[in-house]
């Protein structure tokens, strides 16, 4: 029987096989309103209700084949929302299929929508909204089954006063009178409910390739067109690793301010390691171990989110969220083409992996799989228990800089070093070096003069080296580095950067109450989710 512990959806007796939303966009009340058409097939026999998720929606009717069906909203679950319950008119036999059509509004609880005021875009003219409905916030967009279980397609009427792009094709646009338009757009690959997805702003898009389109703000678009020039050779580089990209479009959103999932990532270093040499890959690798050491030490060696395969029964998906899960060239291309449009567990991805291995390679590697100890890699929780060995070639000259520095920190006037350390430094060893020096016991805070005054770090503009240079200056209490975190975290609406930021500044001297204040007078500007988690950092929900 279908289960999914952070769904009150009823999986195990209907699909929906595919949504098509209508909505309106009015930013004058922060809402969306409109309808969404479910088409339902039943899975069990004498299935008499549809249970959805919904969470801080209103829903105002449901019907099918326009008559009105009887419905319910249940009590509100902190963390999985209100179960929507609609009666059918009639039960339905397995294989049997039906069209339920809600009409509904979302509310300005909704989860899911970050709304930007114009101050808070770069052109600081239009207002602007965007979506975010990973983990388990589809539910407030629409209702909805919001599992992982269930694959589906959608389409999408949008009708608004500025361009919408949707986590789907664009096939047509119907221009009104009053100033909107209607942006129509089409989804035929199956996919989860999270992977909804919508946009509405002043965009402008520009062709980067035969089948991608960067999409932002025309103050930024020619810094996002140059940022992403090498798209098509990255998805062609994927398509010769797995299967042919069968999205169609490969189109990128830029969000104002902010210029996965484990085999994602794994293949993302073989995309890596194919266009730029192992070295590059593994070079890439090391910072991931980075951030698995880091969410390793936030939960607890302990913790169960520390395990591989995270037992989330009863637990609030957003709180799970780290580097944890994130973790065979020929097994990867056979693994996307058994598995392409469906959802699977563990169990079945070890199945898969043992009944390849035998057919491929033969008895062999299966008893070199049985010498795994799968339960200490899957269930296991705190760090991996193999310690991963990586190309240091890229590495090595980070290392040493940091040790340099390290052996300096008992010298008054450390004069070893200048400008030049950085000069053959890619801002990726940059990266790295900064990471290395965060592992460190806290340098003196002359150091951190000596190294700003000659490396020129708080002034760096990209945000991985200036995140981690933050990082470095909170651990040793450094307040001079104090406005410049809260500037950066109050205008980067990323969680990856301003979520730490907050809560390392929150743990520095000096720094919990200008965390707080500083987050307090920013929080609209954050999309729900991260606001949320925010708050929970600071002791503020």
């Amino acid at each position: 029987m279908a289960y999914d512990p952070s769904s009150q959806s009823n999986i195990s007796e209907v699909k929906t096989s595919h949504i098509h939303l209508d909505l309106v966009v009015d930013f004058a009340t922060k809402i969306l309103k409109g309808s969404a058409a479910l088409n339902i097939v039943a899975v069990a026999d004498n299935v008499a209700k549809v249970v959805l998720d919904t969470s801080y929606i209103n829903i105002i009717s449901a019907t099918a084949n326009g008559s009105v069906l009887k419905h319910s909203l249940a009590e509100r679950d902190e963390k999985f929302g209100s179960a929507l319950t609609i009666e059918l008119p009639k039960p339905l036999a397995k294989d049997e299929k039906t069209t339920i059509v809600i009409d509904y509004t979302t509310t300005k609880d909704c989860t899911a929508i970050q709304w930007l005021e114009p101050e808070q875009t770069a052109g600081k003219k239009h207002p602007y909204l965007f979506t975010q409905c990973q983990a388990i916030h589809a539910r407030s967009l629409l209702p909805c089954q919001d599992s992982p279980s269930v694959k589906l397609t959608y389409s999408a009427n949008i009708t608004t006063p500025l361009r919408a792009v949707m986590s789907a094709v664009p096939v047509g646009e119907e221009k009104h009178a009053n100033g909107t338009t209607t942006y129509k757009f089409e989804q035929k690959t199956t996919m989860p409910s999270y992977l909804i997805a919508l946009a509405v702003g002043n965009l402008e898009g520009r062709e980067i390739g035969p089948r991608s389109t960067v999409w932002t703000e025309p103050e930024v678009i020619e810094a996002a067109a140059w940022e992403f020039v090498d798209t098509e050779n990255f998805v062609r580089t994927g398509e010769e690793l797995l299967t042919p990209y069968d999205w169609g479009r490969y189109d990128l959103l830029v969000l104002p301010a902010s210029l996965n999932e484990g085999f994602t990532v794994f293949v993302e270093r073989k995309i890596v390691g194919r266009m730029q040499g192992r070295e590059h890959a593994e070079f890439s690798a090391i910072i991931g171990h980075k951030a698995l050491v880091e969410s390793v030490e936030l939960y607890g060696s302990d913790h169960p989110f520390t395990a591989l395969r995270p037992c989330l029964r009863g637990e609030d998906p957003d709180d799970a969220f780290s580097s944890v899960p994130y973790v065979f060239e020929p097994y990867l291309r056979a693994h996307v083409q058994e598995f392409a449009g469906r959802s699977i567990n563990t169990d079945d991805w070890k199945a898969f992996l043992y009944s390849f291995m035998e057919k491929t390679f033969g008895q062999e590697k299966v008893d070199l799989l049985n010498q795994v100890d799968w339960n200490a890699w899957i269930s296991g929780v705190g760090m991996p228990p193999v310690d991963n060995k990586f190309d240091q070639t890229l590495a090595k000259a980070c290392n040493c800089l940091c040790k340099k520095w390290d052996e300096s920190r008992h010298e008054k006037a450390p004069s070893e070093f200048s400008p030049k350390d950085l000069e053959d430094f890619s801002p990726t060893q940059k990266l790295v070096f900064l990471e290395r020096v965060s592992e460190l016991e806290a340098l003196p805070h002359t150091h951190l003069d000596l190294m700003d005054e000659l490396y020129q770090l708080t002034t760096v503009r990209n945000s991985e080296i200036r995140f981690r240079w933050h990082m470095v200056c909170l651990k040793a209490d450094y307040e001079k580095i104090y406005p410049e975190v809260v500037e950066f975290a109050q205008t980067m609406g990323r969680m990856k950067f301003c979520r730490p930021l907050f809560r390392a500044l929150y743990h520095a001297k000096n720094g919990a109450q200008l965390a707080r204040d500083s987050f307090l007078a920013k929080r609209s500007f954050y999309h729900p989710i991260a606001a949320a988690m925010i708050a929970k950092d600071l002791g503020l929900s």
